[in-house]
């Protein structure tokens, strides 16, 4: 239904008599149809049976439907999981208001998939109402997908990322303020010999020789709040076997520094010292 079927002048009688009034309400609702026809939002108004009713540009473009086709559309029909959409209706018959920002994937005229968040600021049940005639559920949708899509890159750039640390040929460690193990790969097991499970939250203060030595390192990186570089230390495996290892402080979360995840503070890479 094109936007010139829809009308939303009030009966007021104080306008019939007034041919100046009348004008200028139908040029408000002009203004008002065209405000809704250009939204960036995707409007649609459907009835009961999920028929479309009124839309604008936006949804066309998101389905890829002309303006034809959408005439008395079955809105059914753009959806990927129709048991959500069941869902998200008894609530708004149940609840009689609004549902907002739900996530949701649609389909397109050619198939495709699409992400989307709809929300729906109007019902016609409990009590509400609708200025369209037969209209019983207005919705608002926004198109997502580019961004779930960068959500998906950025999450397989991070598994790609955990996979090169996890192979780096040194062993990496990531603790928190106390030095318990937040992160560590597979090198930093071998050094150790610890299993992986063995490794969680461990005290890390298990593995120096020399804790004097350790707590000297980390007052030097709170203070400086800087990197310390291939400094030589010892330490003790599971087993109890003494190694020489070079141990560096690429990254800590002092003097203003910052490190990729919550709680974490320094970051070290350790390799042996050949004896």
């Amino acid at each position: 239904m094109s936007t010139e079927a829809i009308s939303t002048l009030p009966d007021d009688p104080a306008t019939s008599g007034d041919p100046a009034r009348t004008v200028e309400v139908a040029e408000h609702e002009r203004q008002f149809r065209e405000l809704l026809t250009h939204c960036p939002a995707a409007l649609s108004v459907v009835d009961e049976d999920g028929r479309l009713l009124f839309h604008n540009v936006r949804l066309r473009e998101l389905l890829g439907y002309e303006e034809d086709e959408m005439t008395m559309f079955d809105t059914r029909l753009c959806w990927h999981d129709l048991d959500q959409r069941s869902r998200m209706i008894e609530e708004l018959r149940r609840r009689g208001g609004r549902v907002l920002n739900q996530e949701a994937v649609w389909k397109t005229k050619d198939g495709r998939l699409i992400n989307v968040l709809i929300s729906y600021p109007q019902v016609a049940y409990q009590g509400g109402h609708i200025s369209f005639v037969g209209g019983k559920r207005v919705s608002w949708v926004y198109d997502v997908t580019v961004l779930r899509q960068r959500e998906a890159e950025l999450v397989e750039q991070e598994r790609q990322f955990r996979e090169i640390l996890e192979h780096c040929p040194a062993g990496l460690n990531v603790v928190d303020e106390d030095g318990r193990l937040l992160f560590h790969n597979a090198r930093a097991r071998d050094l150790l010999g610890y299993d992986e499970a063995e490794m969680h939250l461990i005290d890390t203060k298990k593995f120096w020789n020399d804790l004097d030595r350790r707590a000297r390192i980390i007052a030097t990186l709170r203070e400086r709040g800087g990197q310390v570089l291939n400094e030589e230390v010892i330490w003790r495996t599971k087993q109890g076997q003494l190694l020489h290892v070079l141990v560096s402080y690429p990254q800590a979360a002092y003097q203003g520094g910052r490190i990729r995840a919550a709680r974490r503070c320094p970051a070290s890479l350790a390799e042996t010292v050949p004896r």
